[in-house]
């Protein structure tokens, strides 16, 4: 063959191998998992644009089973018999009739992963950092609210598996440890709230970051409970009582709660410290003299409990040579009864009385002297000038001009609180919504707030509850349309003070005094003595001079001559003097109301 010839076959394959390149079939389009488990997938693709093909073959690196449906034209393909973790390499080919092939759709395929397993979630207080500022380092201890979160990982030698956590709430902030073995198994979320539950989430994922493949996923709820009480302190002490002082963070609890032991003593209610606005102060009453106690202090923050308490042990200060109780007390005066516990010889001494808010032990004020005979008699002694709801301590010092005064006993009381302001209301389909603030004078920690007639589930009986002062109270099942009444009392240290009483019902503009409907307890009243006789039922009420304007439960009442505890009346400036205890009425002189709103002689004492 010539020279001319060979170089016109060259032209001629030259032109076959250009014609065959240019005319390459379209590949197969938009690959997708329909479905995933750990050792299978369902595979879906559709036909490139303006072409069908008869069939498809898939070629896929590791091995796995690949099963094709009968009708082999139709885009899709089930994989079986495949690994957790392993990436496998995937070419996709359609074929037309005449066995000509597409270009190839390559892709990479993984199984589900494998589920991580042994998720646990612990509270965190603390966070150890290290900062280093060149070949200088140095570590810190940061103080947190967080949770570590740890789970065993999934044994896969593969660089693209992860795991991806999630929290609900949305809240926190992730902080991945300084250990690089423990790097896929542990992780710490700082800035979550105390007393909120939260849902923590994880799940093994591995592909690349645009299309990740998840496994199934595990979760843990638990509770963030608030950091241990910081800085927890006696501020004071005696014989029969102990303050604390706790430095109040922002954000880190609500309060502190107190087990002691043994049980004996009351909680008061907190106050800022005067002295130091970043403390509160929590001062214990009603402890024994001269008694080892072992007092553990937890955060409480919507109901939850720090983990650990601030735990102190402490031993009262010894009992004073004199009984002193008290006898009477008002918003302003206590009476306090004195006399030796051991029989003395006949004489009068004198005496005087130095008295200071529980909360403030530095201050106090010393009555003027004053001569008994404390071995024969009970001295009876009145302090007044007293701010209502505020707790004493009272200490009787003998021979006080003297070279060596002796302090001799004490006792620790509060006065009664002032009646709450009603600052607002407002009226709903369905309840009332109120706010109190505090009275003119003295200490108003916490409400005692009711509606009255109760609710019908409960046979119209008062049912009451606590509150802040000065925070919104929603009060249910209260309708505007009938003449419920709505009663306060300021309470401290389970104290309760006189009550402040408001109608629920609003009369329209052009009803006067006289159209108002009859109170809702009058209402019921009739309803529940209608099988009376007509006689009796029509009988005037012997001692109805003044119109009731108030109900206590299903009893009408009137506001300016008595005041209801629960379901029973107390006379307004009677003698003796009763409060109100829970829902029951004492006589101040004989009893004491202690925790739980037990009632106890005054001569035992809420400790015995």
């Amino acid at each position: 063959m010539g020279s001319s010839a060979i170089h016109l076959l060259l032209v001629v394959l030259a032109c076959a191998v250009s014609l065959g390149v240019s005319q390459r079939l379209p590949r197969p389009v938009r690959v997708h998992v329909s479905d995933r488990t750990e050792s299978a997938c369902m595979l879906t693709w559709s036909n490139p644009p303006g072409i069908q093909y008869s069939k498809f073959d898939i070629y896929i690196h590791p091995p796995a089973y690949v099963e094709y449906p009968v009708e082999r034209e139709q885009p899709l393909a089930y994989v079986s018999d495949m690994q957790p973790g392993v990436t496998y390499s995937v070419r996709l080919k359609g074929k037309t009739t005449t066995k000509r092939s597409s270009s190839p759709t390559s892709f990479n395929l993984w199984s589900e992963p494998i589920a991580p397993t042994g998720l646990v979630v612990k509270p965190l207080e603390d966070l150890r950092l290290k900062i280093s500022l060149g070949s200088e380092s140095q570590d810190f201890t940061a103080k947190i609210v967080g949770a570590q979160v740890e789970w065993t990982p999934v044994k896969l030698d593969n660089a693209l598996l992860g795991y991806e956590t999630e929290i609900f709430p949305d809240e926190g902030t992730i902080v991945y440890p300084d250990d690089m073995d423990r790097k896929d198994s542990v992780l710490i979320y700082t800035s979550l709230t105390p007393g909120r539950e939260y849902t923590i989430t994880l799940r093994t994922k591995i592909g690349p970051p645009y299309a990740p493949v998840y496994s199934e996923s595990i979760s843990s709820t638990f509770i963030m409970p608030p950091q241990t009480p910081y800085d927890v302190k006696v501020h004071a002490i005696g014989g029969s009582y102990i303050t604390f002082a706790s430095l109040s963070l922002m954000g880190v609890s609500e309060g502190i709660e107190f087990d002691i032991e043994p049980p004996h003593g009351k909680v008061g209610d907190p106050i800022e410290d005067p002295m130091t606005s970043a403390y509160k102060l929590y001062t214990i009453i009603k402890l024994m003299p001269e008694t080892n106690y072992i007092i553990k202090a937890y955060s409480i923050s919507h109901g939850v409990r720090s983990q650990d308490p601030f735990t102190i042990h402490i031993t009262t200060e010894p009992a004073g040579k004199m009984d002193v109780g008290v006898n009477d007390f008002t918003g302003s005066t206590v009476t306090l009864g004195i006399k030796e516990k051991k029989k003395l010889e006949e004489g009068t001494q004198e005496y005087v009385i130095q008295y200071n808010n529980v909360d403030d032990p530095e201050s106090f004020v010393e009555t003027e002297a004053f001569f008994g005979d404390s071995s024969t008699s009970i001295i009876n002694v009145k302090i007044t000038g007293l701010n209502p709801g505020m707790t004493y301590r009272f200490g009787v010092v003998r021979s006080p001009s003297s070279e060596f005064p002796e302090y001799v006993g004490e006792v620790v009381q509060t006065t009664i609180p002032e009646m709450p302001i009603l600052v607002s209301s407002k009226r709903y389909e369905d309840g009332i919504s109120v706010v109190y603030g505090e009275p003119d004078e003295g200490n108003c920690p916490m409400l005692k707030v009711y509606s009255s007639p109760g609710s019908e589930k409960y046979n119209f009986r008062v049912v009451s509850n606590i509150f802040p002062i000065g925070e919104p109270i929603y009060l249910p099942e209260v309708p505007t349309d009938r003449r419920y009444t709505v009663h306060a009392r300021c309470v401290s240290s389970g104290v309760e003070g006189d009550e402040t009483v408001f109608d629920s019902f609003t009369p329209k503009m052009d009803e006067g005094e006289k159209n108002q409907p009859k109170l809702a307890c009058q209402e019921f009243k009739e309803i529940l003595t209608s099988f009376d006789s007509s006689e009796s039922s029509s009988k005037p009420s012997s001692n109805s001079t003044v119109k009731a304007n108030a109900c206590c439960g299903i009893r009408p009442y009137v506001k300016e001559q008595d005041s209801c505890c629960g379901d029973s009346l107390l006379r307004i400036n009677s003698e003796p003097k009763k409060l109100c205890c829970g829902n029951y009425p004492y006589i101040i002189a004989h009893w004491e109301c202690c925790s739980g709103n037990q009632l106890v002689a005054r001569s035992v004492g809420c400790d015995r």
